[in-house]
């Protein structure tokens, strides 16, 4: 059994996550920090199992950043309530206060220097949505440019090169910011 000194020093070096959508992952990889919610604070966890967006996770060096920010332990379903406001039923997030789960949630003030991020997991789904190859409709347009039936074919938002270019964009924004990528689900 763990004394509790051993196990206060592991929860303050152990990794910490921040779960996120694709979308997202894109803008933080292009801004080169995780932003701050409304409230001032970055939402993490010790659980790299808890995640409220599947999509995509980074895993994040708890000591570096403790060197120059605030870490604050946060239980927003404990019995307690720790940070949940005493009016409300709810959090800001819609997380029920009266669940008894622990997240083992930290909030970090402030932004997220990606420098901090070790590794970037993107669910399987996702990578292969943005890998997966043309269409029959879009090698259809791609060969045959100037056909007049094309308007019953309109080419969508994620069509295969805006699918490329994005995989593309996280795949180097995360070698620019030194992050390794790998893949869960």
């Amino acid at each position: 059994m763990k004394s509790f000194l051993a196990f206060f020093a592991e929860s303050k070096s152990a990794p910490l996550y921040h779960s996120t959508s694709i979308d997202a992952v894109q803008k933080i990889l292009k801004s080169g920090k995780i932003k701050a919610s409304h409230n001032g604070q970055v939402s993490t966890t010790r659980d790299k199992n808890l995640n409220f967006h599947p999509d995509a996770t980074f895993t994040l060096d708890q000591e570096k950043i403790a060197h120059n920010q605030k870490i604050t332990p946060t239980e927003w379903h404990s019995k307690k309530g720790g940070s949940v406001k005493k009016d409300r039923k709810q959090d800001e997030n819609d997380r029920d206060s009266s669940m008894a789960r622990s997240e083992s949630e930290e909030s970090i003030e402030g932004h997220v220097p990606l420098k901090h991020a070790r590794t970037l997991s993107i669910h399987k789904d996702i990578v292969h949505s943005l890998t997966k190859p043309k269409t029959e409709h879009e090698q259809h347009i791609e060969d045959h440019p100037n056909d007049p039936d094309n308007w019953m074919r309109p080419v969508t938002p994620t069509s295969y090169k805006e699918r490329i270019k994005k995989w593309e964009s996280i795949k180097k924004g995360a070698a620019k910011h030194g992050i390794k990528l790998t893949t869960h689900g």
